[in-house]
């Protein structure tokens, strides 16, 4: 599912096709949003100067900084979860009363 040749050679003498991959899809959404390096990217598959394992492995990259981040700011919310968290059993209906 990538716009990549049958074979490396093919590829670097042919270039690749980035209008049907996913890979650049991800790129494209998701992950360049600087018009110049997704164009930078665009244009060295098209002229075959990368090829699709090179071009997964950025991708790949790019994805586990964004997951540690995700992560860290996952970890950091929970922490601070225990203060907003009511632990004890609370009468509900007792509360709604009160406040008729």
């Amino acid at each position: 599912f990538t716009g990549g040749r049958v074979s490396a050679k093919e590829q670097r003498e042919l270039g690749g096709n980035p209008d049907v991959c996913s890979v650049y899809k991800y790129y494209y959404i998701l992950f360049m949003l600087d018009d110049s390096e997704l164009f930078e990217m665009r244009s060295k598959c098209i002229n075959g100067e990368i090829i699709c394992g090179e071009c997964k492995m950025i991708l790949s990259e790019k994805i586990n900084k964004y997951l540690r981040h995700h992560q860290e700011k996952r970890d950091r919310a929970k922490k601070l979860l225990d203060k907003y968290t009511i632990t004890e059993q609370v009468d509900l209906k007792g509360l709604i009363d009160k406040r008729r």
